[in-house]
């Protein structure tokens, strides 16, 4: 599978536009294991997709042979070659079988992934927490920061190179799992432009707005601490 992007966040997700080929699930699985989260058929997946129907090896010199030598050789090869044609054909369907078999295994274990993410989602919000508790808020210069105190700064500098860092790459995750699973919230209107609201995947419901809407006209740590108090790994049956 593709390795998580160095810069994913939750915003290069809300941009990314699947296509529903494998690309879609490949990079959600990435995500995922770089979260520490291995779906369970997803190495069994691995195995089938590279898997590749081997060539006829090319004679390492064609003069010197006799004629009657190189036309069996090319009998052989022109076998193997039509062979090879029809094989990899129905391998590449039963491939595009293990995508759909994998898409199905994966959305059934969606709340399973919830749960594993929760632990790391709940230890970076309370760092966001902290950094509001210590009076630094959203609006806040580094030079304001810097005179509420040592205790406040120590929390600042934590959050903005670990907590949020998780933050960014458990939710760009979670939206994958709508976009690539089709698990709420997702767009059931084909064609519609709607904007989801993907901000209520991670924030307690019925807020006005949440970590990735538009609407809040704030980005990276300061949408998060805006929210430090409400912040929330909102389970699927909570979102239907």
């Amino acid at each position: 599978m593709s390795p998580l992007p160095a810069n994913f966040t939750a915003d290069s997700a809300h941009r990314w536009t699947p296509d529903g080929s494998l690309g879609d699930l490949r990079l959600l699985v990435g995500a995922l294991r770089a979260l520490g989260v291995e779906p369970t058929d997803a190495a069994a997946h691995d195995s089938i997709r590279a898997l590749a129907v081997a060539s006829f090896p090319v004679p390492g010199r064609i003069l010197g042979q006799a004629p009657k030598e190189v036309l069996a050789l090319a009998e052989q090869a022109g076998i193997r070659s039509a062979a090879r044609q029809a094989t990899g054909t129905t391998l590449f369907q039963f491939q595009q079988q293990a995508h759909l078999e994998l898409q199905q295994s994966m959305t059934a274990e969606a709340s399973s992934y919830i749960e594993q993410l929760r632990p790391a989602f709940d230890e970076a919000a309370a760092g966001a927490r902290r950094c509001s508790d210590l009076g630094i808020q959203p609006s806040d210069s580094p030079e304001e920061i810097m005179e509420r105190g040592a205790d406040a700064v120590s929390a600042w500098v934590r959050f903005k190179t670990t907590d949020l860092v998780t933050l960014e790459h458990i939710a760009g995750a979670r939206i994958l799992m709508s976009r690539a699973l089709g698990i709420p919230p997702v767009n059931r209107h084909i064609g519609s432009n709607q904007q989801l609201d993907y901000g209520r995947c991670f924030t307690r419901p019925n807020l006005p707005f949440g970590p990735d809407d538009r609407r809040t006209k704030i980005n990276g740590w300061r949408r998060w601490l805006t929210l430090a108090a409400n912040l929330y790994l909102t389970d699927l049956d909570e979102l239907s």
